[in-house]
């Protein structure tokens, strides 16, 4: 037992009304009803306070725990809170790299789960008297995942493993095997005893610099009074009158919790106002994390009017000013604001605008530090536009083997994705090859040096990738981006869809609650991928300009990657690139000039803005040859893809024809404007909504493509039976297409097509 000395709790047999029993050991309590105690030890302090006062309930002491908690339980529904368990657990695993193995799981005995955290992964936490408000603040870190947030609490009792709940009959057991088990296995195994932990064995668990990082991060709240209560009164008079952005919804209706109390407010009426409060805002907050608040800022003792409110950026402009963060591990704040204005360059830890305070950004979960972000320390001048653009490229051609133009075209793709958010579109970088061919090499050496990069590979899940994208807004860096799994793969799939325009937005629902409510996610910002092969979905690859790295250029020498070499060598540019950021953000704008009507307009919105971000003509002149290609790309696709589209029209038409068993007269067909309409539907669901075909194109299309020719009859244009007869097998076979009309329709236009075949040899 870490701690020895707090060896204290409180306890209750039989129902939570035996509570005040405290004490540093428990009789023989397995199979016994309704029994818990506190997860929180105390030290003797503890026990002199309830053998004075008979009562626990307002002790302010220190206390340690073996763990933080976390309660799941969404009414009832064994199977949901299972659920949510494994999505939680595989969000710890792939956020954190923790050992999922070496986090205990009960169920509750009646309709949840409890999910315990073994406190040494966050290094060398000490007892202290807000530790309750520490764990919650953790808690709170991990997401909006509807954990009950007011059991963090001092005196707050747990259910004893291997207790029975009164009211299911059920025992509260650890979860075997969380990750597969099914709820009637769990339900049979809990109508007896499991295997009891031994807490001591969480303290083998590594620490973990990320978790380790979220505690450090905690700032206790500050129990003073505002230096001015006037100015506090008006910050909150607006916060309530307006609502709250997320990312300050907690802390602001802790704010106003807070102030309620002060002025003597009941808790429930405080309850009440923050539920109408809460309806202003854009994403209100789920009952039970309201009520969570208003525990938490009910339960302190004493009474405060303010918390203080904080905006954290990693980057920001104000007009003029532009601020960004900095890091640097040797300082003692490792996180400041390189201010830039009017040409000068300065460092602050905070900027005031317009009476709100801005702080450098929060780094609760350890991206910096972990090197899964990097960001520059300090801006250094780069002399020209082209030494830089020489500079970065020298760097490619050192480590990466891609032919001179896709070169050239990644270090100005560097370069704008330090000023991309001066445009509303913009492309992804691609580079598709086998493995073995330097695809992963290209990511790292160009990923390093784009705008607030972060890594990771299509093996993730969606979760880690929309909150990096929330929390970062930089340049996503993903290798092996084919997606093998289905739902992975529709999921980011639809995160570069939407991601290449600004505020296309995402709608998720939030999974972990009852609410139905609906989370809305921005994808905007520059990606660079590698594949090993084309994706299917078109729309995508249309809004990539890619490299092959198949080709010859592989076989050119390179430098294998030294990080000791590396990092120095891209830490240097990324200080360089900052500074042409600030040189060039309020410069650099979309040039309407550069569009040119000769190619599609998709064309035109991925390589306008990167040709709007130098005036080099020699640079246009290589993106125009690139556009050409993509041109040429687009029109075969599409060719191709609506001669199958027309041709499957066709067959199903001519098939469904048949199901009815009629018979033609001789110049009785499929409408041509009829095959357009229906080639419309499926062309916009397939390839994108771009031009509809007109009756006279598809026409066209089907003459040259198909050899058949349509006639003119009474209502218009059409596809005679009679010819299509003749060549109704050859087009199913050349284009691979699969009656799925039913057997009847199949064999009775077969029987047609083949007599009229015969009758055809006959003559």
């Amino acid at each position: 037992m870490k701690y020895p000395e707090y060896k204290y709790f409180d306890t209750a047999i039989g129902g939570w009304r035996n509570r005040n029993k405290v004490s540093d050991r428990l009789a023989n309590y397995v199979g016994k009803k309704d029994t818990g105690r506190t997860y929180f030890r105390f030290a003797q302090d503890y026990l002199d306070y309830f053998e004075e006062n008979n009562t626990v309930r307002d002790f302010t002491g220190k206390c340690y725990a073996d763990y933080i908690p976390i309660d799941i339980d969404v009414d009832g529904n064994i199977q949901e809170a299972l659920k949510i368990s494994r999505e939680f657990l595989q969000f710890v695993q792939a956020e954190f790299e923790v050992d999922i193995d070496q986090i205990p799981v009960w169920f509750s005995g009646s309709k949840g789960t409890h999910i315990a955290l073994p406190i040494n992964m966050f290094g060398e936490v000490e007892p202290a008297e807000d530790l309750p408000d520490r764990f919650r603040y953790i808690v709170d870190t991990f997401g909006d995942w509807g954990f009950d947030l007011s059991i963090y609490e001092k005196n707050r009792l747990f259910r004893l493993e291997n207790t029975i709940n009164s009211k299911s009959g059920l025992y509260k057991i650890r979860i075997p095997d969380i990750m597969s088990i099914t709820e009637p296995k769990l339900l049979e195994l809990a109508k007896s005893t499991g295997m009891k932990t031994d807490f001591d064995e969480l303290y083998d668990v590594m620490e973990n610099e990320s978790l380790i990082s979220i505690m450090g991060n905690y700032t206790p709240i500050q129990a003073k009074k505002p230096q001015s209560e006037d100015a506090a009164d008006n910050e909150l008079l607006e916060i309530f009158r307006s609502g709250a952005e997320k990312g300050k919804r907690n802390n602001s209706a802790f704010f106003i919790a807070r102030h309620l109390k002060y002025y003597g407010n009941e808790k429930e009426v405080a309850l009440e106002i923050l539920k109408w409060w809460n309806e202003k805002n854009t994403e209100p907050l789920h009952e039970k994390e309201l009520k969570a608040v208003v525990n938490s800022a009910y339960s302190k003792s004493g009474k405060t009017k303010e918390r203080e409110l904080k905006n954290f950026a990693l980057s920001k402009v104000f007009g003029d000013v532009i601020l960004e963060t900095c890091y640097d591990a040797k300082r003692k704040n490792p996180y400041y604001f390189a201010k830039y204005e009017n040409g000068k360059v300065s460092f602050i830890d905070k900027y005031i605008h317009k009476n709100e305070t801005w702080y450098p950004f929060e780094d609760i979960s350890g991206y910096v530090p972990n090197k899964a972000v990097r960001l520059p320390s300090k801006p250094i001048n780069y002399g020209s536009e082209d030494d830089l653009v020489s500079e970065v490229k020298s760097l490619i051609h050192k480590y990466v083997a891609i032919s001179p133009e896709f070169e050239t075209l990644s270090a100005r793709y560097i370069l704008f994705t330090w000023v991309y958010d001066r445009f509303d579109v913009l492309p992804y970088l691609r580079v598709k090859g086998d493995t073995g061919t330097g695809k992963s090499t290209f990511l790292k050496a160009v990923g390093r040096l784009t705008y607030k990069s972060s890594s990771t590979s299509g093996s993730i899940t969606p979760a880690p990738i929309f909150r990096i994208m929330e929390d970062i807004r930089g340049t996503l860096i993903i290798d092996e981006a084919d997606f093998e799994r289905s739902d992975t793969k529709s999921e980011i799939i639809k995160i570069l869809n939407e991601g290449f325009q600004y505020q296309n937005k995402i709608m998720r629902c939030k999974t972990s609650d009852k609410s139905n409510s609906v989370l809305f996610f921005d994808p905007y910002g520059p990606k660079i991928l590698g594949t090993r092969g084309d994706w299917d979905d078109r729309a995508l690859e249309n809004r990539c300009i890619t490299e092959d790295m198949d080709g010859n250029y592989f076989k050119r020498s390179t430098v294998q990657i030294r990080e000791k070499i590396f990092e120095p060598e891209t830490d240097l540019l990324r200080n360089k690139l900052l500074m042409y950021r600030f040189n060039n953000y309020h410069k650099i704008e979309w040039n309407e000039a550069l569009w040119d009507e000769k190619y599609e307009p998709r064309i035109c919105q991925i390589f306008v803005p990167l040709m709007s971000i130098t005036d080099d003509k020699v640079f246009h002149d290589e993106m125009r040859k690139l556009m050409d290609k993509s041109q040429e790309r687009i029109l075969q696709d599409r060719q191709s893809g609506l001669v199958v589209i027309i041709a499957e029209v066709i067959v199903d038409e001519y098939y469904k024809f048949f199901r009815e068993n009629k018979k033609y007269k001789p110049n009785d067909g499929i409408s041509i404007k009829s095959i357009a309409i229906s080639a419309n539907e499926k062309k916009n669901s397939i390839l994108g909504a771009d031009q509809d075909l007109t009756p006279h194109k598809t026409g066209h299309i089907i003459k040259k493509h198909l050899n058949l020719r349509s006639v003119k009859v009474r209502t218009g244009m059409v596809l005679p039976y009679s010819a299509l007869s003749e060549r109704i097998n050859d087009i199913k076979q050349k284009f691979g297409i699969v009656i799925k009309d039913g057997k009847k329709a199949k064999e009775g236009a077969d029987k047609k097509a083949s007599t009229d075949d015969k009758k055809k040899g006959d003559a």
